[in-house]
């Protein structure tokens, strides 16, 4: 199989790297965001997958804890019918970067 990945380097030399099988690829605009990531106070980001592309869509900044934020902000940007993906920014820290959940959402209705 062919994989496309997205790779970013948040910070201190660590890298990220989604891979997939579709042939959907980043867009410049995403892999413009992921290069922003390591400084900025962002808590969240969500990934759409839109003209076969994934595009950054909403970003979160950090209110309080990783938890408290979890359940104020990743609920309501998931759509009923829309596979997203959301990165999330951790509180705790590996060397000087932030450690990062990625999420993938996949509604039942979504046609994807």
């Amino acid at each position: 199989a062919t994989y496309r990945a997205i790779t970013a380097t948040f910070a201190a030399g660590h890298v990220v790297v989604m891979a997939h099988q579709t042939g959907i690829k980043a867009s410049p605009k995403l892999k413009e965001t992921f290069g922003e990531l390591s400084g900025a106070a962002v808590r969240l980001l969500k990934v759409v997958i839109e003209n076969e592309e994934l595009e950054p869509r909403d970003t979160i900044t950090p209110t309080g804890s990783w938890e408290d934020d979890f359940d104020k902000s990743v609920l309501r940007l998931l759509d009923d019918d829309k596979p997203c993906y959301i990165l999330y920014r951790l509180d705790s820290m590996h060397g000087e970067s932030y450690e990062w959940l990625l999420l993938a959402f996949t509604p039942e209705a979504s046609s994807v």
